[in-house]
């Protein structure tokens, strides 16, 4: 279905950890190879983080900053058996501050030995999720904004690699309980050359049939889910403050009674307003 969608230019792809039960190589005969490709690596993070609350890139643990690092050398690995293109993998700042101690020295640290590795023409592009902020429940509590451009500054100017970042409007929003955060975040990565990547999920400041306030559930517009506070006019603004970047994209997820091609119409309709915002932006 997705290969005869005109909108559909690419994917997000989840190594979760590894990126198909099948393995890579059965994962490439599915896709469209005219698609561009973006991997993340939060998945595994969440789903390692839940056994080991000190796993993560950032971890002043040593035990869970190295267990972080064998996942990641073991993305790297399956995206070299890939065989296709891809364009930037995503990492994170883990662990999550409320559990655990992090530090943007040992973030920097890890992204210093991570660029060191053979990465081919992928881009190795930091995706800022959901800060701690104390007094306020995070969904991620990573490492603030500041301490994450921190890292990344020290580890490319260290290693001669250009490590960037990617805003996830959704996931700023809940960070900052605001819809103007996510266009703060991503007007100071851009204003300073660093912004790789924009992804558009919404969020609320309500309950929904998706889930409640400020979880980050990937809310679809405001057209298709009202309390969503991501609108046209939001998209509209974000998009002019980020100037070009490498990939755009949108990260809808569906209500749970959705099922079936259904599961698709969020999505396709967010895509519709990025594709027709881009191409007004082009024009």
């Amino acid at each position: 279905m997705l290969r005869g969608e005109p909108l559909v230019g690419g994917l997000e792809l989840a190594f979760a950890p590894g990126l198909h039960p099948r393995g890579p190589e059965h994962l490439a005969r599915l896709l469209d190879p005219r698609w561009h490709l973006v991997v993340t690596n939060v998945p595994a993070t969440l789903a390692r983080a839940a056994q080991d609350p000190a796993y993560g890139l950032a971890s002043d643990d040593a035990e869970g900053r190295e267990a972080a690092l064998a996942d990641v050398r073991a993305l790297r690995e399956e995206v070299a058996r890939l065989d296709r293109p891809v364009l930037a993998v995503e990492l994170h700042s883990a662990p999550g501050r409320a559990r655990a101690v992090s530090s943007a020295e040992a973030f920097a640290h890890s992204l210093e030995q991570i660029a060191r590795w053979p990465w081919g023409r992928t881009r190795l592009v930091v995706e800022h999720a959901d800060a701690f902020r104390p007094g306020q429940e995070p969904q991620k509590g990573y490492l603030p904004l500041a301490e994450e451009v921190r890292a990344v500054a020290r580890a490319t100017g260290s290693t001669g690699v250009p490590i960037r970042h990617t805003v996830n409007w959704g996931r700023s929003a809940i960070e900052t309980r605001s819809a103007d955060g996510p266009e703060e975040h991503v007007a100071e990565l851009a204003g300073a050359g660093q912004l790789t990547g924009l992804m558009f999920s919404g969020a609320a400041s309500a309950p929904s049939a998706r889930g409640a306030a400020w979880q980050d559930v990937h809310l679809p517009l405001d057209v298709d889910e009202p309390t969503s506070l991501l609108t046209r006019d939001r998209m509209e603004r974000t998009l002019a403050l980020a100037g070009d970047v490498l990939y755009l994209g949108v990260k809808v997820g569906s209500a749970p009674h959705e099922e079936g091609l259904a599961r698709f119409d969020a999505s396709r309709s967010a895509l519709r307003v990025l594709d027709g915002l881009v191409a007004a932006s082009a024009g």
